[in-house]
């Protein structure tokens, strides 16, 4: 059992200074402040856990139709979705419970299982065992072409191989999603994403407060991926647009630019690279206040506009050029970072073979 509820003592502020409003240099700060009667309610849920464990396994299987859509919602504790041929929705959970009496915390602990046309939910919930310090941790199995809802205060999700629609709802916890070309909506409050061979069929959308992004392989028409305080890193992706935002974090950008793209990065405190695959030509629109603008490919450069200065950024913290056909366009803005377009290296984003 990992402490995953630290978290969700932490409050989040942005407080944005009026000259940042008005356009001048000043930018966003990010302050965090403890709600003290958080910091005492986690105290109490890690005692609970030094005591002893009880434990209770239950088995359910449905047998459903192609396309039947599957709804869990679950309290405290992981939740693993793979996808599997059959037709059969298969589902595995361990109720678990520390301190006192856990037997007796163990059968005040609510499990819902309904099935219904075309659809099969699965619910938790501890209405009667309010005080109790317990979590239950799912394993399912469902068709490749199910249609999957997840949605946890506090626990991690993993789903793999997921052909229907999906979407994943978190509070607290690391949310994955490996070998699913439908995505919704991948969210998390205070958790890393992980996204492998992730798609959408138009807007792949992921997002967390706290944590980082890691998406390899994403293909979609468009990519919307937000962290307020952590790194993102996008390998190999596909898309005719992005938006990708940080707030204090680095920003990596590996894969080809499509004609006519349109890509928008912004950080408030990080670095911004973009490493590009194939031949597209592009526009760049970069700006820092603290940091240097670089391309390693070489820019016609554009005249500034009239009025467009800002006053004490030097003029090579704030670049406008093209490379080639100047059909796609990169738009980048970063308070205080780096910002470095160039080549992606041959091999990079690929897996290395082992010995």
């Amino acid at each position: 059992m990992t402490a995953r509820l630290a978290p969700l003592i932490a409050c989040v502020f942005i407080v944005v200074p009026a000259a940042a409003m008005a356009g001048g240099p000043s930018a966003p700060r990010l302050t965090v402040g403890i709600a003290p009667d958080r910091a005492a309610w986690f105290e109490r849920f890690q005692e609970a856990h030094k005591g002893p464990e009880a434990n209770q396994t239950i088995v359910k299987t449905f047998k459903v139709a192609p396309g039947t859509s599957f709804d869990i919602f679950n309290l405290s504790g992981d939740v693993t979705i793979t996808g599997v041929a059959g037709d059969q929705i298969s589902v595995t959970a361990v109720k678990q419970a520390w301190g006192g009496d856990g037997k007796a915390q163990l059968e005040q602990i609510g499990l819902d299982f309904n099935e219904t046309a075309g659809r099969v939910e699965v619910r938790t919930s501890f209405e009667h065992a309010r005080n109790a310090h317990a979590q239950v941790d799912f394993t399912v199995e469902v068709p490749f072409d199910t249609l999957v809802v997840v949605r946890t205060l506090s626990g991690d999700v993993t789903v793999a191989k997921v052909r229907g629609d999906l979407q994943v709802d978190s509070t607290s916890g690391t949310v994955e999603a490996t070998g699913t070309p439908r995505v919704v909506r991948l969210k998390t409050i205070s958790g890393d994403l992980k996204m492998v061979d992730a798609a959408a069929p138009d807007v792949l959308s992921a997002s967390t407060v706290s944590g980082n992004v890691e998406g390899k392989g994403l293909k979609a028409r468009a990519l919307d991926v937000v962290t307020v305080s952590g790194d993102l890193v996008l390998i190999n992706a596909t898309c005719e647009r992005a938006q990708i935002r940080t707030v204090n974090g680095d920003v990596v950008y590996v894969g080809p630019l499509a004609k006519g793209g349109r890509y928008e990065v912004s950080s408030h405190s990080g670095d911004v690279r973009f490493e590009l695959v194939g031949t597209a030509g592009f526009e760049l629109s970069a700006r820092t206040f603290n940091g240097e603008v670089r391309s390693d490919l070489p820019l016609v450069m554009s005249p500034q506009p009239a009025g467009s200065d800002i006053p004490g950024v030097p003029k090579n913290h704030d670049v406008r050029g093209t490379f080639g056909d100047g059909s796609a366009l990169l738009i980048v803005k970063t308070f205080s970072g780096d910002v470095i377009v160039g080549r992606a290296e041959p091999d990079r984003g690929k897996d290395k073979k082992k010995d």
